[in-house]
């Protein structure tokens, strides 16, 4: 018989089929990236000035035979100095900036998600970001 490992509040067996277990729930916890499974693509940022924000629609769309897992969120990585993602459910994080589709649970093979995109830009800079899609809780 194995000892305990507590991790993040919780305790398990480290016997063999309890790390097993435990190791196979952490990762299916975690978020996956959904390049080369979904396109995404835009119709193109729209600036308002008076709330100095950058506004669009991003459709992903899985492109496989297989039906991904949600929820389903659009990722920045790459946002310029100034820029914030003003919609976002997260900003700055070691996962980027991300704004999460509401309500979508899974995509089926063919299925799209819209997720609106507003981007924080109040000095009004020309803004090059590429999203990514991922699934899961980031």
């Amino acid at each position: 018989m194995g000892t305990d490992l507590t991790v993040g509040g919780r305790t398990t067996s480290t016997d063999t089929f309890s790390r097993f277990l435990w190791v196979k729930d952490q990762r299916a916890k975690s978020a996956q990236n959904l390049s080369g499974k979904t396109n995404l693509s835009a119709v193109g940022y729209v600036y308002t000035p008076w709330i100095q924000t950058y506004d669009d629609a991003v459709l992903v769309r899985n492109t496989t035979n297989e039906t991904l897992g949600g929820p389903i969120a659009v990722v920045f990585f790459d946002l310029p100095a100034g820029v914030t993602l003003a919609n976002g459910d997260a900003a700055g994080s070691q996962q980027g900036s991300y704004v999460t589709a509401p309500l979508i649970k899974a995509l089926r093979p063919g299925q799209f998600a819209l997720v609106g995109v507003a981007l924080g830009n109040p000095s009004g800079q020309e803004i090059h970001v590429t999203p990514v899609a991922y699934s899961g809780k980031l």
